[in-house]
């Protein structure tokens, strides 16, 4: 899980540094393909919402890409803000919701 800040896409090096792991998976296992899922929190406008959700998946996938893996192993869902794994009622919450999860797919 990569976590962002409000309204914000951007990999920054904390965020590479945890998606090290998954690339090591994916370049030692050519036959796995992934599901990259952008999320966001419920400030500001539904449509904003996915719009950042897709842009924080793009991200992700984007940076796969150039790291050398290719992009038929890699499939991309913007949830928006429907998806929730936290309250959007307080600031610990939104910061959790404010997400891409990455998990193997068949």
């Amino acid at each position: 899980i990569v976590l962002y800040l409000t309204n914000k896409w951007e990999l920054v090096e904390s965020s590479v540094k945890k998606l090290q792991p998954m690339l090591s998976i994916l370049t030692e296992h050519p036959e796995l393909k992934i599901q990259i899922d952008g999320h966001s929190d419920n400030f500001g406008s539904v449509e904003n919402n996915q719009l950042v959700s897709k842009y924080r998946a793009e991200g992700v996938m984007d940076y796969f890409k150039k790291q050398g893996i290719k992009s038929n192993r890699l499939k991309l869902k913007a949830y928006g803000e429907n998806k929730p794994t936290a309250s959007n009622q307080t600031k610990a919450g939104m910061a959790l919701n404010r997400r891409v999860e990455i998990r193997v797919i068949n």
